[in-house]
Formats: structure tokens, C-alpha cells, sequence
């Protein structure tokens, strides 16, 4: 299971800068914005067990509202 980070800034003006403060920390994986989810990026970090501390370092970013980890598994548990 991957585990990404889900991170909001606190205003999409900022997104430039925040993508590259993400790629700064060494980020590579960046995706979004979405149109349905303008003020929303998801990283994934290099190692899954690396995923809170990355939370944790990403909030403390200039026009970071929160980061979290991505709390919905991918596929199907049976």
C-alpha cells in the first residue's frame, strides 16, 4: 500500500511556491491541483514508512493549511 501525504494550502495563489518548498524537501511525486479540489496537493514520499514525518515537515511550510496522511487504502479489503 503506498501512502501519501494530502496537503492544503491556504490559498491556491500559493501553489507555485508551496510545489516548489515540496520539491525543495525532495518531493518528486506531486500531483493536483484538481479542478473540483483547487487548494489541494498529494505527495507521495520516497519511502511509505518516511509518510508521518513527512506530514509533519510539510506543515510546517509558509501557505500550508494542513498535511495528513492519506487515510483510504488503495483497492479493495477482503
Amino acid at each position: 500500500m503506498t501512502r501519501r501525504v494530502v496537503v492544503g494550502l491556504i490559498d491556491s495563489s500559493q501553489l507555485a511556491a508551496v510545489r516548489s518548498d515540496l520539491r525543495a524537501l525532495g518531493l518528486t511525486t506531486v500531483e493536483g491541483p484538481r479542478p473540483e479540489l483547487p487548494d489541494v496537493l498529494v505527495v507521495t514520499p520516497q519511502s511509505e514508512d518516511a509518510a508521518e514525518q513527512v506530514a509533519e515537515e510539510v506543515q510546517r511550510l509558509e501557505g500550508v493549511s494542513y498535511a495528513e496522511v492519506e487515510s483510504i487504502s488503495e483497492g479493495f479489503i477482503e
